[in-house]
């Protein structure tokens, strides 16, 4: 569940996370999956 923190950022790096969230899970298993690829893609997208 997302926190506080995640609703008061912008609608545009809110986006850029569930995108880079997407890749990820697409990418690899659920227990492969990294909070650090998602937070580094995100700031790619």
């Amino acid at each position: 569940m997302p926190t506080d923190t995640f609703f008061g950022l912008s609608d545009e790096k809110k986006e850029k996370i569930i995108e880079a969230g997407k890749k990820e899970f697409a990418s690899t298993t659920f227990d492969l999956t990294s909070i650090k690829n998602i937070s580094e893609d995100a700031r790619n997208i």
